[in-house]
């Protein structure tokens, strides 16, 4: 059974609402929902909220399991590739298709294909598929809109200097 909790972010993003099951965090999404912060004891929320709380202060991230549930192996291996773009820095779709096709040794990529398997990115912020954009250099589409993808660029090329953070 999911349980939801909703963490309230700094001024400029729409508040997260987490879900959980017993395994651990199974979806993070962007809410309109505007009201107090459910306090939890709840272990996955505890430790979903220490990696929120660090990563909008531009600490170093804790470790947080996350778990992907009904993904596919392409999807898999996208979300993999785009954890690896470090805090601050930004990707475009054609060249994550080329670093996908690197890993896997062969056969083409296509930049589309990435874009759709981001798409539906169950996790933001833990896989940060904000920080990939099309190649002119656009914002692109972002499963919690482009407002909060522009919010969490800005934030993040102004704390990427020194805040520590190891993608």
């Amino acid at each position: 059974m999911e349980k939801r909790f909703l963490y309230l972010t700094p001024d400029g993003f729409d508040n997260l609402e987490l879900l959980c099951d017993f395994e651990g965090v199974v979806g993070i999404r962007f809410s309109s929902i505007n009201e107090q912060e459910r306090s939890s004891d709840d272990p996955s929320f505890l430790l979903a909220k220490n990696f929120l709380d660090a990563y909008f202060a531009a600490r170093p991230l804790p470790f947080c399991p996350f778990f992907l549930k009904g993904i596919t192996p392409f999807q898999k291996k996208v979300y993999e590739e785009a954890q690896r773009i470090p805090f601050g820095k930004l990707c475009t779709y054609g060249e994550l298709s080329h670093r996908i096709e690197s890993r896997i040794g062969s056969g083409f990529v296509s930049p589309r294909a990435v874009g759709q398997a981001l798409k539906r990115n169950p996790i933001l912020l833990w896989i940060p598929c904000h920080r990939i954009i099309p190649a002119d250099g656009s914002l692109g589409g972002f499963a919690g809109g482009v407002k909060n993808k522009e919010a969490l660029l800005r934030f993040e090329k102004e704390y990427a200097g020194g805040c520590g953070h190891e993608n």
